[in-house]
């Protein structure tokens, strides 16, 4: 576990510290046709479960570099966040590309539901919920399975207790206007990690319990405001 964690925290800062501080210019993009965006996307099984462990499912990663259009995105993901100020907040981040489940890995809006519009940069925001804030079917829409495969013991449930923790970390953000739409051409670049903890103990919250990680590295990530 300790090896795990620390091997994200690894990650977070080798991105961050390639990342360009305040103060220094930001690529204007009200004059490009096309901007290029990397996304990473990693998930650990920290404590997997018996069905986990007897089908190999400890980790799995997507990394994604493309040119996209401006106002455009890198096929399959989206990243989304509200307005400021309209009393719904959240900021999503998905990868759903044309296959059956739809979703492959997505961070629901209750997982960091204080990023607005206007959320700031070089400042951590973090939450923990019992809201449904993280899905994950990697591997092809073959993901994490149940702690239980077929039989439940006495003291173990089909309906776990979940927890979530999530935070981000921004470390730029810009925009374009060519598309003539002030309010919904974002970029930003960060990093987003968190977990999912599912307790199937009735009796012994910790007698059962899957635990899966995640980290998320952007770069010019196109951001959608939602109305």
């Amino acid at each position: 576990m300790k090896t795990v964690i620390a091997f994200f925290i690894l990650i977070a800062g080798v991105t961050l510290s390639s990342c360009k501080k305040n103060g220094v210019p930001q690529p204007d993009y009200d004059d490009s046709a096309a901007v290029h965006e990397t996304i990473s996307i990693k998930v650990v099984a920290t404590q997997p479960s018996p069905w986990d462990s007897a089908h190999g499912r400890f980790v799995d990663s997507l990394t994604f570099d493309q040119e996209v259009p401006v106002g455009g995105e890198i096929a399959g993901v989206n990243a989304a966040t509200f307005k400021a100020g309209i009393g719904v907040g959240g900021f999503g981040l998905s990868y759903a590309p044309n296959l059956d489940p739809p979703a492959v890995f997505s961070i629901g809006y209750a997982a960091l539901p204080m990023i607005y519009s206007d959320f700031l940069v070089n400042h951590t925001y973090s939450d923990t919920t019992t809201n449904l804030a993280f899905v994950t079917t990697m591997l092809n829409g073959n993901g994490p399975g149940r702690y239980f495969k077929d039989t439940v013991p006495a003291d173990g449930t089909t309906m776990p207790t979940a927890t979530y923790f999530s935070q981000a970390y921004f470390t730029t953000k810009f925009t374009s206007t060519q598309l003539g739409n002030y309010d919904t051409t974002y970029f930003a670049t960060g990093v987003i990690s968190g977990h999912e903890i599912l307790t199937f103990g009735t009796t012994d919250p910790n007698k059962y319990v899957q635990r899966w990680d995640f980290v998320v590295t952007f770069n010019n990530l196109t951001v959608n405001v939602l109305p």
